[in-house]
């Protein structure tokens, strides 16, 4: 996968997240974290901004790195409830329209700033960030190694890595393989990891790994959720594209849900957060 295909997903697709994910209200892309106390989906995916930013032990004033922006709402939400400065950049043009006014609407434009950017190989400074934020964007990367190298250089002495993702669960081939394949092309994912392998690949960089945590109980009903989107949107999908047609990423997209959720149901894949730092 290329970074022209990453930004073409997010732009062909932003209208869809509008209509299912509540995109307005809850200014998230990635999947929402379940307890038994979670009473709506937003109040899911705020669960997954809240999960990291206690992983991550953030602290006033701190500089944040959001490599993998979205619309905005992980920004937002750290500049509100901790009072830091947060860059966040995205391959897609659309993400940093909708970032920005997301931000003055919610009044922190003067502590966020969005940008279009490649996180594996960005113009920032050595030791610029005291946290990189990684929210469901590592599974873009097609090289983990040279993402690796790229976060551990922006990192301050004594700063942390945190972030959520998609992980294969072991070796796959034929069909299995392919299921996973239909479904991360459809998401401009490049070929899922397993977690031992990103683990390998940040060690290497010179990151000491803090926390991993099999959180994938905790979004299997958001799985769920985007399986019944898929029949939900089968038809009017299929009507649209019959007789008005659509671009390359928004005429298939309905099938992701169908082919995660699946892959899901199989074990093919896991979901799992990592926290690591950088040596002081």
């Amino acid at each position: 996968m290329v970074k022209h295909d990453v930004g073409a997903y997010y732009d062909q697709t932003q209208n869809h997240y509008q209509r299912w994910w509540h995109l307005r209200e809850g200014m998230a892309l990635h999947y929402g974290l379940w307890d038994k106390h979670t009473a709506s989906f937003v109040e899911a995916l705020d669960n997954m901004n809240k999960y990291l930013a206690g992983l991550a032990k953030i602290k006033p004033a701190e500089q944040v790195l959001d490599a993998g922006c979205g619309v905005g709402g992980a920004a937002i939400y750290l500049a509100r409830e901790y009072q830091v400065q947060v860059t966040g950049i995205t391959l897609s043009d659309l993400q940093v329209q909708t970032a920005t006014a997301n931000a003055a609407r919610h009044q922190v434009q003067q502590q966020v700033q969005f940008m279009r950017q490649d996180y594996t190989a960005t113009n920032f400074p050595d030791q610029h960030f005291d946290l990189i934020w990684a929210c469901e964007s590592s599974s873009s990367a097609p090289d983990k190694q040279v993402m690796a190298n790229e976060w551990f250089r922006l990192l301050k002495p004594g700063g942390r890595l945190v972030l959520t993702d998609f992980f294969k669960t072991g070796t796959l081939s034929g069909p299995n393989q392919q299921m996973l394949a239909q479904w991360s092309d459809l998401w401009a994912m490049s070929p899922l990891v397993t977690p031992d392998y990103l683990q390998q690949c940040l060690e290497r960089s010179g990151f000491a790994v803090k926390h991993t945590h099999n959180l994938t109980s905790g979004i299997v009903k958001t799985a769920r959720r985007m399986y019944w989107s898929y029949w939900l949107g089968l038809l009017p999908s299929v009507v649209y594209n019959t007789f008005l047609g659509a671009r390359p990423y928004a005429r298939h997209h309905y099938k992701s849900g169908l082919y995660q959720y699946r892959a899901l149901q199989k074990k093919l894949w896991a979901y799992h957060s990592f926290l690591a730092a950088k040596p002081a």
